[in-house]
């Protein structure tokens, strides 16, 4: 194998290993994320409540999955918006509001209700305001 041959083989054992590692950190700090963030009804519902942050969490560590839409309530309090498309219902909760990059908006904790009234999704939707 020549010098240049050996420069290359290095260089992309460089990048195989900080790939890996880049990809092991994701995982690991995900996982720890998710192992800290306890979710609170009161916390929630306080009214100076950081609900962007709160609603991110539930979403990224799927805290709601498989909840029944009357866990839900409890633990979320009545939604500000109610949608039915089929047999589903969907549940929006307001999550605060974003900055982008030129315009901010508000944001939703969007939960949607299987027909057997259990969590099927869980999403957060933007509006622009």
């Amino acid at each position: 194998m020549g010098r240049v041959e050996k420069i290359l083989f290095a260089w992309l054992v460089a990048m195989l290993v900080g790939v890996t590692a880049t990809g092991a950190y994701v995982v690991v700090e995900h996982a720890t994320r998710c192992s800290r963030f306890t979710f609170s009804a009161a916390d929630w519902r306080a009214p100076h409540a950081d609900r962007g942050k709160i609603a991110h969490r539930l979403v990224e560590c799927h805290r709601l999955d498989g909840l029944s839409g009357d866990e839900v309530l409890a633990r979320l309090g009545k939604p500000q918006d109610r949608s039915r498309f089929k047999r589903r219902l969907t549940l929006g909760y307001n999550a605060g509001s974003y900055e982008g990059f030129i315009f901010g908006g508000t944001e939703m904790l969007e939960v949607e209700l299987s027909a057997r009234h259990l969590v099927r999704r869980v999403w957060i939707d933007q509006i622009n305001d």
